[in-house]
């Protein structure tokens, strides 16, 4: 199974681990890949990429997964640079909600 989710700057594409079982990888986060190319195995069922792209996200090889676990997720942009550390969005958030503590009176 596929999803894709729509980001600020790009589509994301998942695989959700579609059996039950222990994933194998030998891939690794950052990693270039093609769309189609083999990217672990469940207890027997391939997980090909759906789109070309870098690793972004990736269940560490020998995890045991239930049905519907994602366990694969695509970033198609191609920079492995992109795939690290928090994102810009989601670094403001975490600097606004620091703001707001930093000008709470203490105790």
């Amino acid at each position: 199974m596929t999803r894709a989710r729509a980001g600020a700057l790009t589509v994301l594409a998942s695989n959700y681990a579609p059996v039950p079982g222990t994933l194998l990888t030998s891939h690794t986060i950052g990693q270039h890949v093609a769309a189609g190319e083999v990217i672990a195995r469940i207890d027997g069922a391939l997980l090909a990429a759906p789109l070309s792209g870098v690793l972004r996200g990736l269940t560490h090889d020998g995890v045991p997964v239930a049905v519907g676990t994602k366990v694969i997720e695509i970033d198609p942009r191609g920079d492995p640079a992109l795939v690290r550390g928090i994102a810009e969005r989601p670094a403001r958030i975490a600097g606004g909600v620091l703001h707001v503590l930093a000008s709470l009176p203490t105790a």
